[in-house]
Order: structure tokens, then C-alpha cells, then sequence
């Protein structure tokens, strides 16, 4: 199975990506990983990653009202993480994170993408979320997909920081362009990883 990166998802990112990545990102696939949650899926990377969890779409918005040409103190602002997935084995991990108020540590979240060279997958992008919190899975079936209803979750979380890095790859298969940024909401900070 094939997954796209959303429009919502690839808008989201065309700030920060932008200005990190020297070509266009690109994804063919989206997982998450979460210590502790063992997922069906496998990212074919190499090492591989057993246990991660499919997604259909991620989201990441970031706003800051005082922009433009005021003269106020920024007031950045992390508006939340949205993704979904298909319901499965993980998906009470999800409702129970919520129901518990429960701070994960940190989640990441591998797009992917075949490499150039044949038989190799690649990680243009990668995300680092830290002391994340769920607030809010809701279920919904779709019965578009041929026929066969779908059950899908769909999922807010916030967190205190996350840390972006991007890279391209290089005809050859060499890892090149490499940039990293990091960000604090709380404190509403750049932060080094």
C-alpha cells in the first residue's frame, strides 16, 4: 500500500521545508514510531525499523499573529499535530493516551521515499516531537475504497518540542543538505539538537 503526503501536510511543511531543503520533499510513505506501541509495519530503511505505525496523513502547523509590520513582541504558536491511520492494533493505544492524560516522551515520524539507487529507501524528512500529549481521537469509516469500509483514526496531539531534519540525496545515493531545526512552544524558542 502506497501512501501520499497530504496537501495539508505538504503545506504545512512548505515554510519550514523551504528554506531547509535545497529540492522539493517528497514522500511516498509516513510512519510513526512510538517506543512502547508496536505497529504491522516495517520502514525499509537500512537498518530497518520493525513495529512502526502507518499513517495516511500528517499535519504540523505553526502561526505567529504578531506578524507582519507590528511592533509587538512575537506570539509564536504551536497549533497542534494532526494525523490519521487506519484503526488497528495501536489504535487503543491512542484512545488510552488520551483518556490518561498521558505525556509521551517522544514520537517520530519517518516520510519516506524509494532511492535512487535500486532497492533502497530513503528519509527526506524526519520529525522528533518531544513530551507530546493526545488530545483527541475520533473514528470515521470510509467506504469510498472500493467498496470495502475503512475504519480510520483521526488525531490531535500538541507538544512541548519538536525538532525537523531534512536532507537530499544525491544521484549517486550520497546523503547531502542536511538541516536541522529545532523548536521550543513553550518557551517559543529555536532550539540545538
Amino acid at each position: 500500500m502506497t501512501f501520499r503526503l497530504s496537501l495539508s501536510a505538504a503545506s504545512a511543511f512548505a515554510a519550514v521545508l523551504a528554506c531547509m531543503a535545497p529540492t522539493a520533499a517528497r514522500a511516498d510513505a509516513i510512519y510513526l514510531i512510538w517506543p512502547g506501541v508496536v505497529g504491522t509495519e516495517t520502514i525499509p530503511t537500512a537498518p530497518s525499523v520493525p513495529g512502526a505505525i502507518a499513517l495516511n496523513t500528517y499535519g504540523q502547523s505553526f502561526s505567529n499573529p504578531s506578524a507582519g509590520f507590528q511592533t509587538v513582541t512575537p506570539k509564536f504558536q504551536c497549533n497542534g499535530i494532526t494525523l490519521s491511520k487506519q484503526a488497528d492494533g495501536t489504535t487503543a493505544s491512542f484512545v488510552s493516551a488520551t483518556l490518561k492524560i498521558t505525556t509521551i516522551p517522544k514520537l517520530t515520524v519517518r516520510f519516506t521515499t524509494p532511492g535512487v539507487i535500486a532497492g533502497t529507501t530513503f528519509v527526506p524528512v524526519e520529525i522528533v516531537v518531544l513530551n507530546a500529549q493526545i488530545v483527541r481521537v475520533s473514528q470515521s469509516i470510509d467506504a469510498s475504497a472500493g467498496g470495502t469500509a475503512t475504519l480510520n483514526d483521526s488525531v490531535k496531539l500538541l507538544a512541548t518540542t519538536f525538532e525537523v531534519t531534512s536532507a537530499a540525496q544525491t544521484p549517486t545515493g550520497a546523503i547531502t543538505s542536511i538541516s536541522k531545526f529545532g523548536w521550543n512552544c513553550v518557551s517559543g524558542v529555536a532550539v540545538p539538537f
